[in-house]
């Protein structure tokens, strides 16, 4: 059975992207633990997540007055692209761009601006040659899902040792 979960879906001139609530919830109470000084393991910084979970217009009204797209890259989730109603200028200061989702992105794969997909939030199928990441150089290899390995034509990488960091697709052959 699909889990749905909160997000606040925000429409920009990029696409549309998800933004956990919990993610916001989290953002805010870190910013009121800084500024109030209670730590992470409280009851007021529980209060504070609490509050914004459970609330969607003030979650809505911390995106628009007290964070900036940037704040949420690697976090926001592009779900589809963009619909043309909101320009560059707009999308971020008015709260008519944004809306609550219930939704199960458990499906889709989260990757950097750069097209890189951390390993350990996803592994890519089977028997597929990717670009492979190890923190020095990138590398092609083939992936083997049934025992979650990367192999690089020599040598065979366990998934789980994260010698290999992120992978991506390759690249699609050059047109003729």
């Amino acid at each position: 059975m699909a889990v749905k979960t909160p997000y606040i879906v925000a429409n920009t001139y990029k696409g549309k992207f998800a933004i956990p609530m919990i993610d916001i919830a989290e953002h805010r109470a870190n910013y009121y633990a800084q500024e109030d000084g209670f730590s992470k393991d409280s009851d007021d910084y529980r209060g504070e997540i609490a509050f914004i979970v459970t609330d969607s217009y003030e979650a809505i009204q911390w995106l628009v007055n007290e964070s900036n797209f940037e704040d949420w890259q690697g976090i926001a989730i592009k779900i589809a692209e963009s619909d043309g109603s909101a320009s560059k200028d707009d999308f971020w200061n008015d709260s008519d761009f944004f809306e609550v989702q219930e939704l199960d992105l458990s499906g889709i794969v989260q990757k950097d601006a750069n097209g890189w997909v951390k390993c350990s939030d996803s592994l890519p199928k089977n028997s597929e040659y990717v670009l492979g990441f190890d923190g020095y150089s990138t590398v092609v290899y083939y992936f083997n899902a049934n025992d979650n390995t990367f192999f690089d034509g020599i040598h065979y990488y366990d998934a789980k040792n994260l010698i290999v960091t992120h992978w991506q697709p390759l690249p699609k052959p050059p047109i003729q």
